[in-house]
């Protein structure tokens, strides 16, 4: 019998590349693992596969997968492979068996199961619901954009991020999961369509806010159109606060006087409060600045505790 290895249990909540980022890092000190994964994406290959069979969107749900998989495995690139042309043009190999095992199964989390068999994965992927859900944004001005791959499109600021139906209720497993974790990662990713999302669905929030794990958000390290360009790192966790949101400590790079355009910087921290901890760590990856390096990453989140 092996030895069970040792560390805490860790739920990573987000969506998109960054929390394959976290989900990378949290398998290299983690016992245990489960990620939350937003599935409101609505544009690309996970959008069309989403309204043409009725499915929850895909393409978070792989990318997590992927993350978590078995070192050196060929499923693994094959779930990542992207057909260029002809009737499958635009989608993602893995995109396609976790809709195919969707059908087959009878549901997303029997497929999920299947694929984390398949990939030999180091954890669990639940999606944050199992109900289709949209995004709605409220733009500065007052206006509302609906979708996500809309909301994207925008060049006006974000004010508050809502889902639909408002009454999303969670998965199976999930808030079992987060009363459960020693530690709760919170990004980095897509503060509006990605982070905050998974948080809004009824009853996510309130576990988070009631577990005992130490919780963690881990800033962006650039910011991005529509949603977060010139928020500081400090702008990107009150943006949490206002949709209800709290945590132990954030995490974020201090960028110096070589912070690359568009980079995301400290911000006034006198404005977080006594409850919430800033801690400044090099998290970067050296060739490109934009994501975050999973060893660093890795170093920053368990030194936490």
């Amino acid at each position: 019998m092996s030895e069970k290895k040792q560390g805490p249990h860790v739920v990573a909540i987000g969506g998109g590349r960054g929390l394959a980022t976290a989900l990378r890092a949290a398998r290299r000190y983690a016992a245990d693992i489960t990620a939350v994964v937003s599935v409101a994406d609505d544009g690309g290959s996970s959008g069309l596969l989403s309204a043409a069979y009725g499915l929850v969107a895909p393409g978070d749900l792989r990318k997590c997968l992927v993350a978590l998989a078995a070192e050196n495995h060929i499923a693994a690139d094959v779930f990542e492979y992207r057909f260029d042309a002809g009737p499958l043009g635009g989608h993602s190999v893995g995109n396609v068996v976790i809709a195919g095992l969707e059908a087959v199964c009878g549901g997303i989390l029997p497929a999920l199961e299947a694929c984390t068999s398949l990939l030999g994965c180091a954890g669990r992927v639940l999606p944050v619901s199992t109900q289709r859900m949209q995004l709605e944004a409220e733009l500065e001005g007052g206006d509302i954009v609906r979708g996500q791959a809309h909301i994207t499109a925008q060049a006006t600021r974000i004010r508050r991020i809502r889902i639909h139906p408002f009454d999303s209720k969670p998965a199976p497993g999930v808030l079992e999961a987060i009363t459960a974790a020693n530690q709760v990662i919170i990004g980095p990713g897509s503060l509006y369509t990605s982070v905050i999302p998974p948080l809004l669905v009824e009853g996510v929030r309130e576990a988070v806010s009631e577990s005992r794990a130490l919780k963690v958000y881990v800033c962006n390290l650039m910011g991005q159109r529509a949603e977060s360009v010139g928020l500081t790192a400090v702008d990107h966790y009150r943006a949490l606060i206002e949709h209800g949101i709290c945590c132990d400590v954030l995490l974020y790079h201090p960028w110096g006087r070589d912070a690359p355009e568009g980079a995301v910087l400290e911000g006034n921290l006198t404005t977080l409060g006594h409850e919430t901890k800033a801690v400044a760590c090099y998290l970067a990856d050296s060739s490109d600045p934009s994501s975050h390096d999973p060893l660093a990453l890795a170093t920053a989140l368990s030194n936490l505790g």
